[in-house]
């Protein structure tokens, strides 16, 4: 495997230390300003129940969850060092079950139909 198809891959799913370190860091850079659309697009509710397949190191999640202040955040990733970087990011309100993060493809999501 050359690098392209290394990098390609850790973007797509990233794993191990590179991963965890680099491609998270690498996300949360290159994502700003299509999160900060996508929030802007969202016209959430205070009280909206928000699900986002793929969160990667959760910064979408943490920009969303002050338009949800009544509501809540889910995040279903198959990459389990994106869901350690997301948990531990937003660890206060994973505690206070404002956010839920899961481990789980995108084709068997692990939460309710309403989301």
């Amino acid at each position: 495997m050359g690098v392209r198809e290394f990098i390609a891959d850790q973007l797509r799913k990233p794993t191990g230390f590179f991963g965890r370190h680099v491609a998270a860091r690498f996300m949360h850079w290159a994502n700003v300003e299509i999160n900060l659309r996508t929030m802007d697009a969202m016209s959430l509710q205070s009280d909206d129940r928000v699900l986002e397949v793929g969160p990667g190191p959760g910064d979408l999640m943490d920009g969303i969850l002050p338009m949800v202040p009544r509501g809540s955040v889910t995040g279903v990733d198959f990459s389990p060092e994106m869901i350690d970087v997301s948990a531990k990011r937003l660890a206060p309100v994973v505690e206070s079950a404002r956010v839920e993060i899961f481990w789980a493809n995108a084709d068997a999501l692990p939460c309710a139909t309403d989301h």
